[in-house]
């Protein structure tokens, strides 16, 4: 448990240092998250009590989606028609 506490405290110097937007959740009984937030993307960090991590990194597909598209989009997600993207 103490080295798992020391990467994580590590990796949430390093943002700090960086200036880099992040948020500290606990969504799951056995880890951590840390979301980062880099322009244009999102980080998903899980840092687990066993000392493992594992990360998740969300990046855009193209230019931002205007209002029409996003109606388009919630209308998509709302029929069950799988995936949004």
């Amino acid at each position: 448990m103490a080295d798992s506490l020391s990467i994580l405290l590590s990796f949430l110097s390093h943002l700090r240092l960086l200036g880099l937007p992040h948020r500290v959740s606990q969504s799951r009984e056995s880890c951590i998250t840390v979301e980062v937030f880099p322009l244009r993307e999102r980080w998903e960090i899980d840092f687990f009590e066993d000392g493992s991590v594992e990360a998740d990194q969300f990046v855009p597909l193209g230019d931002p989606i205007g209002v029409s598209d996003l109606a388009a989009l919630v209308k998509r997600l709302s029929s069950g028609e799988g995936d949004a993207l």
